[in-house]
């Protein structure tokens, strides 16, 4: 994988997930991109031998450079969690439809697999 943008990135994480019997093989890679203020989390397939890997998704949302944030992976759900000074978001990775979780108040919410 190449970026062309030569922007500099931060706060960078890799992670990989992989199922034997599902036979599925993919890199998870979260990062934030200086002057366009962006979180990227990008799943891309490193299951198939191509010399181009498939990029499954890419998901931004807005995030200062200035500000720490963190990415990581919870396997069991295979979740992606980012922690800010704003809070925590959620992105659903994993091949289960919907499930519901619970908030700090006690109200249901529900979270989609991508």
């Amino acid at each position: 994988m190449k970026w062309k943008n030569k922007l500099e990135i931060g706060d960078a994480s890799i992670f990989i997930l992989s199922n034997r019997e599902a036979g599925y093989r993919e890199l998870v890679i979260g990062y934030k991109q200086i002057h366009v203020n962006v979180y990227c989390v990008k799943v891309i397939d490193i299951s198939v031998k191509k010399k181009t890997q498939a990029t499954v998704f890419r998901h931004e949302s807005f995030q200062l450079w200035e500000s720490e944030t963190m990415g990581f992976i919870i396997h069991k759900n295979k979740d992606f969690m980012m922690l800010n000074s704003n809070g925590i978001s959620v992105l659903g990775l994993g091949d289960q439809e919907k499930r519901v979780v619970m908030d700090d108040q006690g109200n249901m919410r529900m979270i989609h697999a991508l």
